[in-house]
């Protein structure tokens, strides 16, 4: 009886048939993924790069305690979190949406970003963003021509660790 309901001869293009709803849907998913990887690993070099530098650059009252704090953020596991953040995204009504995704995801990876921007930052010599000053450029000006030219490596950096 079971012989009856197999055929006896298997062929591709019913097997391709049978998957063409899969493959669409795979695709569709898929990119979805691409667009909030891209989207909160963006959001969170935009933040924290422009976070990072004035950490790095300017002391300021309060700015020991912020980067106490984002140190502290770290010695807290992910998993230690997961309720408070289903919590937060259901009063905010973002549970189950792409943004509150990209949200959580850019969220989640800000200390770390922060510390490689910050370190990063440090590094580059304080003799260049005086000599833009001299040259008339402001704040907003030094920080994307100057120090944003030189910080190729820590976006790259933070791109593979935020995306993946």
């Amino acid at each position: 009886r079971m012989n009856k309901l197999l055929k006896k001869t298997l062929k591709i293009s019913e097997f391709v048939y049978s998957m063409k709803p899969l493959t669409t849907v795979f695709i569709v998913r898929a990119l979805s993924l691409v667009v909030i990887s891209f989207t909160s690993t963006l959001l969170n070099i935009l933040i924290v790069s422009m976070a990072a530098y004035v950490l790095a650059r300017y002391t300021f009252k309060g700015s020991t305690f912020i980067t106490l704090l984002l140190s502290a953020s770290l010695l807290v596991p992910t998993s230690a979190l997961l309720m408070p953040i289903y919590k937060i995204m259901m009063g905010i009504g973002l549970f189950d949406t792409r943004s509150g995704l990209v949200l959580v995801y850019a969220a989640l990876g800000l200390p770390t970003s922060l510390f490689v921007f910050k370190s990063y930052f440090q590094g580059i010599p304080k003799e260049l963003e005086e000599a833009a000053y001299i040259d008339g450029a402001g704040f907003y000006r030094t920080f994307s021509f100057v120090v944003s030219e030189r910080r190729g490596r820590p976006v790259r950096r933070i791109g593979w660790g935020a995306s993946g």
